[in-house]
């Protein structure tokens, strides 16, 4: 089964490369599977980072 990053569209297959599977994030949303390739994780996750910093003040 082919992983596609569900923001910009890469594609890993964990067939072939477990290794960079394992470092894609997932989620289960309303019963989705959603795959994120690392680069948009990190993205994700600043800006998620940064809104809490602008609550924060």
């Amino acid at each position: 089964m082919l992983l596609t990053c569900d923001f910009c569209s890469a594609t890993v297959d964990p067939t072939t490369d477990p290794a960079s599977a394992l470092t894609w994030s997932s989620s289960l949303e309303r019963g989705v599977a959603h795959h994120m390739c690392v680069p948009c994780t990190r993205a994700q996750v600043r800006d998620i980072e940064a809104k809490f910093a602008l609550n924060a003040r």
